[in-house]
């Protein structure tokens, strides 16, 4: 998927308040997702030529994401969001690419290495539970995370931390790193009870950056994710 500043479009809709353009790592993992569906709809139509065609289409975005978007030595071991503006680390696609089966083998096994360092950092990408979309090391200036945004650093998709990935993060960690993965559900349980029902969009250090108290996505998308891994 690519986006240019004379024809530009929002490619995933929680970081439509950042300005990106190149080619886009998280819209290229959801039209790869999207490819299969088709492929299982139209099989299960009867409709193989489609099927073949769209899984074709799965296969060919799969074998081109870590070219496009891989570490070239100046992401620290993430995988980049963008190939150009805000082209910095992409934690929620880099855990997605793997929850999705798409980075495998050594690939697989680095990057795991990279997201369980950067969790061993407090807030480096997490807190309660919940995660930051690029690593705080990796901030473009004192005045904002993302390249360029419209929101101020550290709050909505410009740096605070959202549960929506949440469950991605702990599904990719339960096999080798289980510990972690424990530790990332018990922070995220004791952060929704203290919370006493209020369920946030996105939350900061201190209750700094919270937004929306009724954000069903914080809930749902974990708990379908970690539904489907048990």
């Amino acid at each position: 998927m690519h986006t240019t500043d004379e024809r530009r479009a929002v490619g995933f809709i929680f970081c439509d308040s950042i300005y990106m353009t190149g080619d886009l790592l998280m819209a290229s993992l959801l039209r790869h997702r999207a490819a299969e569906h088709m492929a299982f709809f139209a099989e299960s139509t009867g409709r193989d030529s489609d099927a073949t065609a769209y899984n074709a289409l799965a296969e060919r975005i799969a074998q081109s994401i870590l070219q496009v978007f891989g570490d070239d030595g100046r992401h620290g071991g993430w995988m980049k969001a963008t190939t150009g503006v805000s082209g910095q680390p992409d934690v929620w696609a880099s855990i997605y690419a793997i929850y999705r089966g798409i980075v495998k083998g050594e690939a697989k096994t680095r990057l795991l290495q990279t997201i369980v360092s950067s969790l061993e950092k407090k807030g480096e990408i997490e807190f309660q539970g919940a995660l930051r979309h690029l690593p705080v090391s990796f901030d473009a200036s004192d005045k904002s995370a993302w390249e360029r945004s419209v929101t101020p650093k550290n709050r909505y998709q410009n740096g605070a931390y959202w549960h929506t990935p949440t469950g991605w993060l702990i599904a990719i960690l339960q096999e080798k790193y289980p510990e972690h993965a424990k530790g990332i559900r018990d922070r995220w349980i004791q952060h929704l009870k203290a919370e006493k029902g209020r369920v946030w969009e996105c939350i900061g250090w201190d209750g700094t950056g919270n937004q929306n108290p009724g954000f069903a996505p914080s809930i749902t998308l974990p708990l379908g994710v970690l539904e489907q891994t048990h």
